[in-house]
């Protein structure tokens, strides 16, 4: 049932009774007063708690004059789809300390929001959340939270500083997706899927340390990741998977482990800072263009005893004519001077090298 409350602060409070005669559901909120900033009381009025808050609670005309939620009562357990999705004048917002679920779209394009507090009851974070959150600087996600989904941060383009929660184990497709003020990204050992596009576009991003949970890197991931320098992939990655680090074009250094055994098609396309690079022993698989348009490889080295068994084409198309391989003298490669699916080989690794890089 519908009904209404007017409080001594001018606030006009309209809700739903829910089966449980104590809790409502928030359904929308007037400014009789004239007020901007808002404090979410603990109870109505007669004993009755907000549990929650109806889609597009606050996505109104009046939603829209308020500037600040000060506070949010415990009772308060999820902020459901779009409760609080295009409040444009919202510059900042305390989250409850019950709330559990951050739905979808919850704070969608509340685009003069500079900072929320996360708190730590806080398990799961839904699609498009946060998505065009334009002027949000920092982020700070806690050890409860597990899954941050689709699109989840998109946008968020004044985003500086990113905290990543230990609890974390999934990151959803594109979710940092043109956060283009970014720099440093940490990737807790305890996530093992980052999403296609993750971090697709983080044109600041210099600093990326992957964590050692990651199996695979995916599809598009890293994409114009423009001022990346350099990349330790993990041990336990075994794919990195098609345009990965594809237009990374500061990237000067990649460590791939032994781990991996295949790169995908235009997974490294258009490095054009990187000079060389090492192709372990375990890749069996590397795909069409995988290291085409790198204009300054001049050196790849093979090293294992057998050649990579699918080579795409134009894997290293556009590279320069220089361009030579490396592989030891033992391996089935051809002898320096022929060609290994168009790349000419060169001097073979000695066996201090062998020694070095693989540890024999």
């Amino acid at each position: 049932m519908a009904d209404a409350h007017l409080d001594d602060q001018g606030w006009e409070w309209h809700y739903d009774d829910t089966s449980n005669a104590t809790k409502a559901i928030l359904t929308r909120v007037v400014q009789a007063g004239g007020g901007t900033e808002l404090n979410i009381p603990t109870q109505l009025f007669a004993g009755i708690n907000i549990l929650t808050f109806s889609l597009n609670c606050f996505n109104d005309a009046e939603g829209k004059k308020i500037t600040k939620i000060l506070s949010m009562p415990s009772t308060v357990t999820s902020l459901e789809v779009a409760s609080f999705a295009n409040m444009t004048n919202l510059t900042s917002m305390t989250i409850g300390s019950g709330v559990v679920t951050i739905g979808d779209y919850a704070l969608y394009y509340c685009t003069a929001m500079t900072s929320v507090t996360i708190p730590s009851s806080v398990t799961s974070i839904g699609e498009y959340a946060f998505d065009h959150c334009s002027t949000m600087t920092s982020v700070t996600i806690p050890n409860s939270v597990t899954s941050i989904g689709l699109n989840s941060f998109r946008y968020c383009t004044a985003m500086t500083s990113l905290t990543l929660g230990s609890g974390l184990t999934t990151i959803g497709a594109a979710a940092f997706l043109s956060c283009t003020a970014l720099t440093s990204v940490t990737i807790p050992n305890g996530v093992t899927s980052l999403g296609n596009g993750a971090f697709n576009l983080c044109t600041a991003l210099t600093s990326l340390t992957l964590g050692s949970g990651l199996t695979t890197i995916g599809y598009i991931v890293f994409q114009y990741c423009t001022a990346l320098t350099s990349v330790t992939i993990p041990s336990n990655i075994t794919s990195i998977g098609d345009s990965a680090f594809y237009q990374c074009s500061s990237l000067v250094s990649v460590t791939i482990p032994s781990s991996v055994t295949s790169i995908g098609p235009f997974a490294f396309h258009l490095n054009i800072a990187m000079p060389s690079v090492s192709i372990p022993s375990s890749v069996t698989t590397i795909g069409a263009s995988a290291f085409s348009s790198c204009t300054i490889l001049t050196s790849i080295k093979f090293l294992g005893l057998v050649a990579p068994t699918s080579v795409g084409v134009n894997w290293i198309a556009n590279a320069p004519a220089g361009i030579r391989g490396h592989a030891f003298s033992a391996s089935n490669f051809p002898a320096p001077g022929s060609a290994f699916n168009g790349l000419t080989m060169g001097d073979p690794l000695g066996a201090h090298a062998k020694a070095c890089i693989i540890g024999v």
